[in-house]
């Protein structure tokens, strides 16, 4: 569904957030995108930004429509919290366990390592603002997803790696995309 709503969001269909917002509920990682989609319609789509916020507000109003329909209790999201709850294959404990290795404190190259991802995708969204080229989009999207791969999930199992795998291969030939199928 997030690939869907890229072809449409870069073919400037008005339907693009609701193929979002629809990844959104099935995989919540997608959600960030929305930011995308915003830097989109305002720079590409020259939607004022009242239009563009509306067009998010229906879209989070859409989501939050979509999950009213299960939601019972908070213990909704006990799973969320159970799994949020677990650390391990991140670059910070990448760093960690070099640092256990060599027994000296590392613990400046594993703030960089945690900060590299989420400073690296807050770049790409203002050089997607900038210069809103499909291909400045395409690494705005894959960087963004990288961060939330790399640094948001608290845990990354093996299989999460095809959230980024899928736009990787939209743009094979850039080094991140390389890095994403690598892998």
């Amino acid at each position: 569904l997030m690939v869907l709503w890229l072809f449409l969001l870069l073919r400037g269909r008005q339907q693009a957030p609701i193929a979002l917002v629809a990844a959104s509920l099935c995989k919540y990682v997608t959600a960030p995108q929305l930011a995308i989609d915003f830097i989109h319609a305002v720079r590409v789509q020259r939607l004022g930004w009242g239009q563009s916020v509306a067009r998010l507000a229906a879209s989070a109003i859409l989501a939050l429509g979509g999950m009213a329909i299960f939601y019972r209790s908070a213990h909704f999201f006990d799973g969320v919290r159970l799994v949020g709850s677990w650390h391990f294959l991140q670059p910070g404990e990448a760093v960690w366990a070099i640092e256990l290795m060599l027994g000296v404190s590392l613990q400046p190259f594993s703030i960089a390592a945690e900060a590299a991802f989420p400073v690296f995708a807050a770049y790409l969204l203002w050089k997607a603002w900038v210069d809103p080229s499909r291909e400045r989009t395409l690494q705005a999207v894959i960087g963004l997803m990288a961060a939330i791969l790399f640094t948001v999930v608290s845990h990354l199992w093996a299989w999460y790696a095809i959230w980024g795998l899928a736009l990787a291969a939209l743009l094979p030939t850039w080094w991140l995309s390389r890095f994403i199928i690598g892998v």
